[in-house]
This record gives structure tokens, C-alpha cells and sequence, in this order.
């Protein structure tokens, strides 16, 4: 994962935060795209990963551009403060969703579990 985050951390500096975030975006949607359309394919392990792949890539590229952006948002004088209220609000999201799933399993179709 270090050799990742120093990859992408490299990257979204080459090419800036704002078009990291763009491109990040454009894998995410190709890749979702492309493993909605390949329905008859997700049987073979091999779909899967890449668009596991695919998925951890846009994520890891997202979030260093996303962390960027927001340190250049904050305020010098206020910045601790700012920067970790952009960081508690950007995860706010991750718990509150998964309370949502937790709360809501099963709700309409019977759960899957293989």
C-alpha cells in the first residue's frame, strides 16, 4: 500500500489535484460501466479482480487529490482546525452509510450468502 500512496501521491503532483480527481472519476464510471455491461462474464475470477483493481486505483488517487485540495482550501492561521473539520465531514459518510446497510439488510430481497 506505501509504494501505492507514494505512486499515486506522485502522480496527482505530475498531473495536478483537480485532473487527478477528473481521471479518477473517469476510471471509476469506465470501470463500473464496463462490469455492468459484462453481466455474463462475472462468473470468471478474473473480471472481478480488475475491477477490484480498477475500483482501488480510482479510490486511492481520489482521496489524495481530495486531501490535497482541502489542505490548500484551509486558512494558514486556522488551518489545523479547518483541515480536520474537511476531514471528519468527508468521513462522516463511511459510518452513516454503513449503519444504513446494517440497518436495512434484507430489506425487499432476501440476503445472499454464498
Amino acid at each position: 500500500m506505501t509504494q501505492a500512496s507514494t505512486a499515486g501521491g506522485w502522480l496527482v503532483e505530475r498531473i495536478g489535484a483537480q485532473r487527478s480527481i477528473v481521471l479518477a472519476m473517469m476510471i471509476g464510471v469506465t470501470a463500473s460501466v464496463a462490469m455492468g455491461l459484462a453481466q455474463p462474464l462475472w462468473h470468471d475470477p478474473r473480471v472481478l479482480i480488475g475491477y477490484v483493481v480498477a475500483m482501488e486505483v480510482e479510490r486511492l488517487l481520489f482521496f489524495i487529490a481530495a486531501l490535497t485540495l482541502a489542505m490548500r482550501m484551509c486558512n494558514p492561521a486556522v488551518s489545523a482546525t479547518q483541515f480536520t473539520i474537511y476531514m471528519a465531514v468527508s468521513n462522516f459518510g463511511r459510518p452513516t452509510g454503513a449503519a444504513l446497510a446494517a440497518s436495512t439488510a434484507g430489506a425487499g430481497n432476501a440476503p445472499e450468502f454464498d
